[in-house]
This record gives C-alpha cells, structure tokens and sequence, in this order.
C-alpha cells in the first residue's frame, strides 16, 4: 500500500494528505483538486474539497475524493 500523497498550500505554510478513512482508501496521487468554501450541502456547510485520487486499492479505475474543507483548514 502506498502512502498518502502530501499535497502543499499557496503560501507553502501547510500541507495535508487524504488518508484512508474506513473502507475508502487514502489519495495517493492526483492529477487535480478543485476547492470552494461556498455551503455545498448537508455536512458540507463550511466548504469542498474534491482530490482527483490516480490509484486505488483493489481497483484500477481511478475516481474522486470529497472532504469537507473544515477538515482540511483545522
């Protein structure tokens, strides 16, 4: 299993990883992240984040990853 890629801020101050949560597998390796702080829905008030994740465990397809922004900005 690979390790989370490590993704740097604009500033450079801070960088974040997706890591594995339950059965989802963490980001590891992307082509692209989109972000809006806007309200995106139910749980999702403060902001999205959505990681374009290139691998993952047991597949060979790739896909997207959500996180709430707040997550990301703690």
């Amino acid at each position: 299993m690979r390790a989370p890629s490590s993704f740097p801020t604009h500033t450079g101050v801070k960088s974040f990883s997706i890591a594995a949560n339950g059965t989802i597998d963490a980001v590891t390796g992307t082509d692209g992240l989109d972000v809006t702080s806007l309200n995106a829905g139910p749980q999702l008030e403060d902001g999205l984040l959505v990681v374009h994740d290139a691998t993952n465990t047991g597949d060979s397809t790739s896909n997207l990853k959500y996180v709430p922004l707040c997550e990301v900005l703690k």
